[in-house]
C-alpha cells in the first residue's frame, strides 16, 4: 500500500507543475532522492529524524496553497496517531 502522504506530495507537485529535479534542487537533497520516495523505493524521513523540516521544505518549494498545507498536516496527524497509538492503549 502506498503512503498516502507521498501520494499527496506527488499530487501537489504535479498540480504546481514542478519536476522532481526542481524539488530536489530547491530542497537541497541528493539527486534522485525525491524520485525514489515518490516511487516507494525510499521512505520519508521518520518523525524523529527530520520529517518536520522535510515537509516544511517541500511546502515551500512547491509553493503549496493553504488548503494543500492543511491536507498535508491532516495526513501527518493521522500517521502520528497510527504510529504511536500503541503507547496509549490499555495494556
Amino acid at each position: 500500500m502506498r503512503d498516502p502522504l507521498v501520494v499527496q506530495f506527488k499530487k501537489i507537485r504535479e498540480a504546481h507543475k514542478k519536476t522532481q529535479s526542481e524539488i530536489e534542487s530547491c530542497m537541497k537533497i541528493p539527486l534522485d532522492s525525491y524520485r525514489h520516495i515518490e516511487r516507494g523505493r525510499r521512505p520519508l524521513p521518520d518523525f524523529r529524524t527530520g520529517l518536520k523540516q522535510w515537509v516544511k521544505d517541500f511546502v515551500r518549494c512547491v509553493e503549496a496553497t493553504d488548503d494543500e498545507r492543511k491536507q498535508i498536516h491532516y495526513l501527518l496527524s493521522e500517521q502520528i496517531v497510527l504510529q504511536y497509538s500503541f503507547l496509549i492503549e490499555d495494556q
